[in-house]
């Protein structure tokens, strides 16, 4: 007996594909159907709905730590955030014995180096940025540092950003050092996605207090992590078109600097489902008694997918369900009810009701039973 298959057949009549293959086995063939689950067949069946660039990537907000003193960990203040963000870190620090750092927060966020560790052994000072794609939010969120060593002049800026990928988000990254003078340009990245969100830093590592950077190339400042933007500043914008892109800053007056670039991809949505799902058809009445109606009936079809029933007693909602059927219990005996029901999809749009049934409950068992004779 030898078992042999055809090439695989794919039918695609609902959003999961089936894999259909033919087996033989001596005479006799045998139709094995195996559900593939596939995203793109699944979208193709969203009833014209497919994936498009999101809206456009926006900051949300800023938080910002500093220190001079040599320490430890160095930690924001706390922030409510929200999940499903991108969170970006800069972190620059006296690197003068061989210092690294990493980067979590009280969320369980993971942090991934967007940039190498970047060092000026003139000033023995560290410049990188980290970031977590997807981020879990909430209140009280705080970003904390943490380097290998005691280190001083610790510097921390985190950006939230809404609406970019939630995996494979980074497109690009660039550094500068030891850029001496008043301009300073990092980059250029070549951007691989039309509206890229464009994070920058520029740190000033010579200790001149007069570093206060003005931004340019369409940029907006967003944080300074040290009084009077002498230290690390941060900027950002959006690259509306793939291609090139480069930060550039103008400083007051000739400084030491270092600066990072990098790029994230911007996420993608479905658009809105305003469409509701069909109403519910063949409602019927089952098993009824005294005290319960059984109901059953036909599936709702919508453009994305069904995820439930609400069922109505007397035009009030009597319960929900996610199944075909539906046990109604707690009534009276004897007693006629009027059933609906309508479906929901995901979106929360709601079908038209259901045609209407009516169920009478059952009466009572007619008392046979004579009392027993008094007694004394």
């Amino acid at each position: 007996m030898r078992i042999q298959d055809t090439p695989p057949l794919t039918d695609i009549a609902h959003p999961y594909s089936s894999r259909t293959r033919w087996s033989h086995n001596d005479r006799h063939h045998r139709r094995i159907v195996v559900p593939v689950v596939t995203v793109a067949a699944f979208l193709v069946q969203l009833g014209g709905l497919s994936l498009q660039a999101a809206a456009t990537p926006a900051f949300v907000q800023s938080a910002v730590a500093a220190r001079t003193s040599s320490g430890g960990a160095l930690a924001t203040p706390a922030r409510t955030t929200t999940t499903g963000n991108l969170f970006v870190v800069a972190v620059s620090w006296d690197d003068g014995t061989g210092t690294t750092v990493t980067v979590t927060d009280n969320k369980g966020n993971a942090y991934a180096s967007a940039t190498s560790k970047q060092l000026d052994t003139r000033h023995n000072q560290a410049l990188q940025v980290f970031y977590a794609t997807n981020g879990l939010g909430g209140a009280n969120h705080t970003f904390t540092a943490t380097p290998s060593r005691t280190a001083t002049s610790m510097r921390l800026v985190v950006h939230e950003v809404s609406g970019v990928s939630g995996s494979n988000a980074l497109d690009g990254a660039a550094v500068v050092n030891d850029e001496a003078g008043v301009q300073v340009s990092v980059g250029p990245v070549t951007t691989t996605t039309n509206g890229d969100y464009i994070f920058a830093v520029a740190m000033n590592d010579s200790g001149n207090t007069s570093f206060a950077p003005t931004i340019g190339n369409g940029f907006t400042e967003r944080a300074t992590a040290a009084p009077a933007k002498s230290e690390m500043q941060t900027q950002d914008t959006i690259k509306a078109t793939a291609g090139s892109i480069a930060a550039t800053w103008t400083m007051s007056r000739t400084n030491d600097a270092m600066a990072q670039q990098v790029a994230f991809k911007p996420g993608l949505t479905l658009p809105s489902d305003t469409t509701p799902p069909t109403p519910p058809a063949n409602l019927v009445v089952g098993t009824v008694t005294q005290t319960q109606v059984n109901l059953s009936w036909t599936a709702s079809t919508d453009n994305v997918g069904v995820t439930g029933y609400r069922v109505y007693r007397n035009t009030a909602q009597s319960g929900t369900t996610t199944a075909l059927s539906y046990q109604d219990t707690g009534l009276t005996s004897a007693t006629s009810y009027t059933y609906e029901v309508a479906a929901v999809d995901a979106a929360g749009n709601v079908s038209a009701r259901s045609a209407a049934v009516v169920a009478t409950t059952q009466s009572p068992a007619p008392d046979t039973q004579a009392p027993t004779a008094p007694a004394n």
